[in-house]
């Protein structure tokens, strides 16, 4: 299984994070470590562009700084994540797209593009409107579920 994930895995790194969004995010790293998936990641996207920002800006705060080093660790992992070059990316039908927000087609593309792939979010209108089609999706804390099979 690949997993492609949104912009809460970078938001659950920032200072005054709730304790409950910090353990959901330590939850979906050992889950992640401890399994067969890797995370799909664009080498150009909204996410790694927001990932380059937040490293910088909270890099003097020792505890996000800490976060960010773990995430940086496994996006440089090949036995764990998967980056896609822009030109790898596979194209998107009317029907992928319907009822979706532009700032959410790369995550589109990359699920389409890698095989196996399932989206994990917390985006309830993105989880809603992919439930309609094709593309898989799955809420984070369905995901974190011990019985969820993933």
């Amino acid at each position: 299984m690949h997993l492609v994930v949104n912009e809460w895995l970078l938001d659950y790194c920032k200072p005054g994070t709730s304790p409950q969004d910090q353990g959901s995010l330590l939850a979906f790293l050992e889950k992640l470590y401890n399994s067969q998936s890797k995370i799909v990641i664009g080498s150009v996207t909204p996410f790694t562009i927001k990932f380059y920002r937040y490293y910088q800006k909270y890099r003097y705060d020792m505890e996000c700084k800490h976060k960010f080093d773990r995430l940086n660790n496994l996006f440089r992992d090949l036995a764990k994540t998967i980056k896609v070059e822009p030109y790898e990316t596979k194209g998107l039908t009317d029907e992928d797209i319907k009822d979706i927000h532009r700032k959410d087609h790369y995550l589109l593309e990359l699920a389409v593009t890698v095989s196996d792939s399932i989206i994990v979010s917390v985006d309830i209108p993105l989880i809603t409107n992919l439930s309609k089609g094709s593309i898989r999706v799955i809420h984070l804390h369905d995901y974190l579920r011990p019985d969820a099979g993933l």
